[in-house]
């Protein structure tokens, strides 16, 4: 638990240190927030990437797995028996010619998933320390210890989402997200923020632009809660994820409620954004930030209407990690004496909201140990 806290606070307290620029000649090496990000990921990657196989629910099922891919006899036996995860055995493949030890697996996947998410806060964020908090505070670092595959995936499909909104054509755009397909199927429920993006485009007003993202979103969760139901039906052994009786659910046994909190909060931030982007009269723009809008607006819909369910929770993940750059992006808007406040309010409450998830045991993050010491 005291390793979990020291890493929050680790995070705030170098928000901080002024900004560091080095410099060789005319060229900068490190950028302020490029530095920042360093330090700070460091840390976050290095307990992720050695702890034990007992730290997170399905560790041990992704490292047998992540063994069996490794220890395959061709590249072409690993794809044939990859089905819709071929993508996770060809690097489980890959990387087995390094080792194929069940310990590989949390090195290696912790490792692409601090560089995705570092990589999208440096890319996105207006505000890197807030956005590296986030990404500990909102819980993304505990469950990515549990659903380790999904968030290789997220963290890949996130940095996709970056190029396709500077161009809906980006052939590195796609690639990346075929690729986070390939390794999790579970993100392409991702693509209706990605046709978000084409939206955006034809809205010119932000009251039309949240129309558009409300109505399809209650449409897509309409069918969605339809398609769970007839799933649910043809294999009874999965009901336990979508009526809410799994044992790692997130609102009744480790959540007690709390994520219904957080889908709150990221309702009051599209307000808030709304509110702000109306008092200044501004039409919708092709930002990043306006790209994110629709699949911010589904996060929360799907969020609340599937509170309870466990299988939904998963699908808007990379969802809520767009709020990461959201929320950091809303308080840039205020002035500075605002944003401070909102920044202490976001500090405490989310501190609390941490804490209290770390001790409820999310995934089964605690007791944690590390297979260096082991």
């Amino acid at each position: 638990m005291l390793i979990y806290i020291f890493l929050l606070i680790w995070v705030l307290l170098c928000s901080l240190v002024p900004s560091v620029k080095l410099n060789y000649g005319a060229q900068s090496i490190f950028s302020g927030k490029l530095f920042y990000l360093i330090i700070t990921f460091l840390p976050i990657w290095f307990i992720a990437a050695f702890r034990s196989l007992s730290v997170g629910t399905d560790t041990t099922a992704n490292a047998l797995y992540f063994v069996s891919a490794a220890s395959g006899q061709s590249f072409a036996d690993v794809i044939m028996n990859g089905g819709s995860s071929a993508g996770f055995n060809v690097i489980s493949y890959l990387v087995g010619f390094l080792s194929s030890d069940f310990e590989m697996y949390t090195f290696w996947s912790s490792t692409i998933i601090a560089i995705g998410f570092a990589a999208f806060i440096y890319r996105t964020s207006k505000q890197v320390w807030l956005s590296t908090f986030l990404f500990l505070a909102l819980n993304m670092y505990f469950i990515s210890f549990n659903a380790s595959r999904q968030f290789i995936s997220i963290s890949i499909a996130l940095n996709a989402f970056v190029y396709l909104c500077d161009h809906t054509y980006s052939k590195k755009g796609w690639g990346l997200f075929i690729l986070a397909g390939l390794i999790h199927n579970s993100i392409f429920s991702f693509l209706p923020a990605v046709l978000g993006i084409w939206l955006v485009r034809r809205c010119k007003t932000y009251r039309k632009l949240y129309f558009w993202s409300c109505l399809l979103s209650l449409l897509v969760v309409i069918s969605l809660a339809e398609l769970t139901n007839i799933f649910a039906a043809f294999f009874p052994h999965y009901a336990i994820y979508t009526e809410g009786t799994s044992s790692d659910n997130l609102i009744e046994n480790t959540g007690g409620g709390r994520i219904i909190v957080e889908y709150l909060a990221f309702l009051l931030i599209v307000v808030t954004y709304y509110i702000g982007q109306w008092l200044r009269k501004q039409k919708v723009g092709h930002t990043l930030y306006d790209a994110c809008l629709p699949g911010a607006i589904f996060c929360i819909i799907s969020g609340i209407a599937f509170n309870s369910n466990t299988m939904m929770n998963r699908v808007a993940l990379p969802y809520a990690c767009l709020y990461i750059s959201l929320i950091p992006y809303v308080f840039a808007q205020f002035r500075y004496n605002i944003r401070y406040i909102l920044n202490a309010i976001t500090i405490i409450g989310l501190s609390a909201f941490y804490y209290l998830w770390a001790q409820g045991n999310l995934g089964d993050v605690i007791p944690y140990s590390s297979w260096l010491w082991n």
